[in-house]
């Protein structure tokens, strides 16, 4: 082969290669950025919200809250859905799935536990060996127990993805249908008191509505846009998923007002993000946002602020309840200066900002980065 020859080759292939990089850059989808941010922003709701509609009930103010209550339930069945999306269709080594993704949650339980600890009590005088031992048993705060859960499902993760990877359409549909069945229709039954509730000892095997958000995630991402493969296909369910998800939201919302002017307070029944008016709330908007969304093309600096927001919605959920106790104070003064309910919008706003940039600082520190 001559030089000049050899020459050109050379470039062809660089040119090559850039026009791949150039293509996968611009292929580059948002949809799970702009639903981890949603979902972010939900989970500050969710524990900021609910003192409104318990105090001001049925002022509109309160009944705007429960309705925002109830969308807040869809947050963690959307982080659920994003992780099967994006984890399911990999095939981890164990060293990935336990030194890395695993790992990496036992440490936040740890570390962000004994910081939580440290700010509530002012100072160390809790760490002992009980402290360590009731970790194992329940979460320390609350929202953490979403990275118990998570942290069980990375555990499996390499055989849950050899699992759903062995499995056809056809049998992850029948999986999703018979979850959907035995967790949510039966739960649902039950709420409607037509039947009794499933045994425990039934359920608790396998039939777990983390596992359900986490496969249907997966199954959306792979098969969803061949099965919409007409326009007209894809335009019924753009209007049937947001249809799914006001149905949702406006059957909690209404069952809930009639428990509290049938007893003059709220039992809040529908407070199970794995039962079927959450779920489909939760599923619907999934499918609508990733609809719309998959193929939207964002670039120059807004795409780089979401690709930045987005990539500190994890380190927000570690420090949000933090922030939240912290700057109750700043809650209080907006509420002697306005609508309560507006007043707490604005505080969850703060709140995610002050995350946001916190965290983007710390991840800009290379060994916690990993962590965040």
């Amino acid at each position: 082969m001559t030089n000049a020859a050899s020459t050109k080759l050379k470039n062809s292939s660089a040119e090559t290669c850039g026009n791949s990089a150039e293509t996968k850059k611009r292929q580059r989808t948002y949809v799970f950025d702009f639903l981890r941010i949603f979902a972010c922003f939900m989970v500050i709701i969710n524990h900021t919200n609910s003192a409104i509609f318990r105090e001001f009930f049925p002022s509109v103010s309160g009944h705007a809250s429960l309705v925002l209550f109830f969308i807040s339930k869809t947050a963690v069945p959307i982080f659920f859905m994003i992780s099967g999306a994006l984890l399911l269709g990999k095939k981890d080594t164990y060293k990935t799935a336990y030194g890395k993704r695993a790992l990496r949650i036992a440490v936040d339980i740890v570390v962000f536990s004994v910081l939580t600890a440290f700010v509530f009590n002012g100072g160390f005088s809790f760490l002992n060996l009980s402290f360590f031992s009731s970790m194992i048993n329940k979460p320390y705060i609350t929202p953490y127990w979403y990275l118990y859960s998570y942290l069980a499902i990375m555990l499996m993760l390499p055989f849950l993805q050899r699992l759903v990877q062995a499995l056809s359409k056809k049998d992850l549909t029948v999986l999703l249908s018979l979850l959907f069945f035995v967790h949510t229709i039966i739960s649902f039954m039950s709420y409607l008191e037509i039947i009794p509730s499933a045994s425990n000892y039934f359920t608790r095997e396998f039939f777990s509505g983390d596992i359900f958000y986490f496969f249907f995630g997966y199954y959306i991402y792979k098969f969803l846009p061949d099965m919409l493969n007409t326009a007209r296909k894809k335009k019924i369910v753009l209007s049937l998923s947001p249809i799914a998800f006001f149905a949702g939201i406006i059957f909690s919302w209404y069952r809930t007002s009639l428990e509290f002017y049938a007893d003059g307070e709220f039992s809040l029944k529908l407070d199970n993000i794995y039962g079927l008016s959450v779920l489909l709330s939760s599923v619907g908007l999934f499918v609508f946002v990733f609809l719309l969304l998959k193929d939207v093309k964002i670039t120059g600096r807004l795409s780089k602020l979401i690709t930045i927001v987005s990539n500190s919605t994890f380190g927000i959920y570690l420090t949000h309840y933090i922030i939240i106790r912290k700057g109750s104070s700043v809650m209080e003064l907006l509420k002697d200066n306005m609508n309560d309910f507006i007043a707490v919008l604005i505080f969850d706003v703060i709140v995610f900002v002050v995350g946001a940039v916190g965290i983007t600082i710390l991840r800009l520190i290379p060994k916690v980065k990993n962590f965040l």
